[in-house]
C-alpha cells in the first residue's frame, strides 16, 4: 500500500479534474451504479 500526502495528490491530478471525478463517483453513488466496498480497519 501507498500512502499519498496532500502534496502528492496535488501534484498528480490537477483541482478541475479531481473535481469532475469526484461529481462523476456521487452522480453513480446515487444512481445506484457505484460499487462500494465496505470499509477495512488497518493498523
Amino acid at each position: 500500500m501507498r500512502i499519498l500526502t496532500a502534496d502528492d495528490v496535488r501534484q498528480a491530478v490537477p483541482m478541475i479534474e479531481a473535481i469532475d471525478a469526484v461529481s462523476t463517483a456521487f452522480e453513480a453513488l446515487s444512481t445506484g451504479q457505484a460499487v462500494v466496498p465496505l470499509r477495512t480497519h488497518m493498523e
